[in-house]
């Protein structure tokens, strides 16, 4: 093993617990949606809590729910719209949010307390609930892959669609964008001035070498004739 690989060993060893990258949920005020959250119960089901915000190094911040250290049963929750309706024993602790409001949205913390250093699995998703009159129940649980240290279960799901003819109106409008006219007076006007200049500049330098070339010509004519005097007197 080389120096390299033992200096980057330690470092690999202090590695906090791993962190899923933030999914996205979509929900309507008045409906609900499901946070997926799972593991693998081959070690036995285990602590889990339910937070807002960032997974912080250690438990939840801000928490909502909490589990039992067996892994059996909800023992605190900060409301009756926090429920786990999975099989909780079976590693299944997606968070349900029932009667959504619009200030259900932002960031959900899922840590499921794994034994080991730093094997915590940590799962964070973002949740955007919409003010609609649609008044709709919305189930989102999107898919999510999942490695961590030790084994433990993915969940998979297609978020059903709404309405497609108003999902396809709302596309549309979206994707059209209103181009701006051009002027093109203000494009071309700079580069015309340039041009200009341009121009003046290398006609003042053609009259000037014309002028210096006559000037010599003449002072050349003028020196020769005096040349040639001069020998006649001789």
């Amino acid at each position: 093993m080389t120096v390299l690989s033992l200096k980057i060993c330690p470092v690999l060893f202090l590695l906090p617990a791993l962190t899923v990258g933030a999914e996205h949920v979509k929900g309507l005020v008045g409906g609900r949606v499901t946070l997926p959250c799972t593991y693998s119960v081959t070690g036995g089901a285990t602590s889990t809590c339910w937070g807002r915000g960032h997974c912080p190094k250690s438990k939840c911040l801000d928490a909502i729910l909490w589990t039992d250290s067996d892994g059996k049963k909800v023992i605190w929750n900060h409301t009756e719209r926090y429920r786990l309706l999975g099989n909780i024993t079976q590693g299944d602790v997606s968070l349900t949010i029932t009667q959504l409001t619009l200030s259900d949205s932002g960031t959900y913390c899922c840590r499921v307390e794994i034994p080991g250093l730093f094997n915590d699995l940590k799962i964070e998703i973002q949740v955007r609930v919409n003010d609609n009159d649609i008044g709709k129940t919305v189930n989102s649980t999107p898919a999510i892959s999942t490695t961590s240290e030790v084994p433990h279960s993915s969940a998979s799901f297609t978020e059903p669609s709404l309405n497609p003819a108003k999902a396809s109106t709302q596309l549309s409008i979206t994707d059209i964008q209103t181009a701006s006219p051009v002027n093109i007076n203000s494009y071309y006007f700079p580069h015309v001035i340039v041009c200009v200049v341009l121009l003046l500049f290398l006609f003042l330098c053609l009259a000037g070498f014309l002028y210096k070339y006559k000037y010599y010509e003449k002072l050349k004519t003028k020196v020769l004739s005096t040349a040639q005097a001069s020998n006649r007197d001789m």
